[in-house]
């Protein structure tokens, strides 16, 4: 099997602005503006991370399929298919992420958690 190509080191990036307000409060103060910087090798372990820290539960959600999709738009019959849910009062496990979750609040009037 191949290894997956490392990108290579990015270096830090600096931003910073200057600007001028002029109104009767400031009196043409210059302000500065400087905003963080991000080492962007550092922000990717950070979201790696986040990601271990949800999968790492493992716990599962029910999900019930209770009201028709018909007379709503196709994009939320594929999203209730999707789940895997083809019957009314129907119910099916998944993955407790956000992905998960995610799906379910797009259509909360055709299917609901159970706790």
């Amino acid at each position: 099997m191949k290894k997956a190509a490392r990108l290579p080191k990015r270096p830090n990036i600096n931003i910073s602005f200057k600007f001028q307000v002029s109104s009767s409060k400031f009196e043409n103060n210059v302000f500065n503006l400087e905003l963080e910087t991000w080492n962007l090798e550092r922000l990717r372990g950070f979201m790696a991370e986040q990601k271990q820290e949800q999968a790492g539960g493992g716990g599962k959600i029910r999900i019930q399929y209770y009201r028709s999709f018909i007379a709503f738009p196709k994009t939320q019959k594929e999203i209730v298919r999707s789940l895997g849910l083809t019957k009314l009062n129907q119910i099916v496990e998944r993955p407790d992420n956000a992905s998960t979750r995610g799906v379910v609040q797009k259509v909360p009037h055709l299917i609901r958690i159970i706790e």
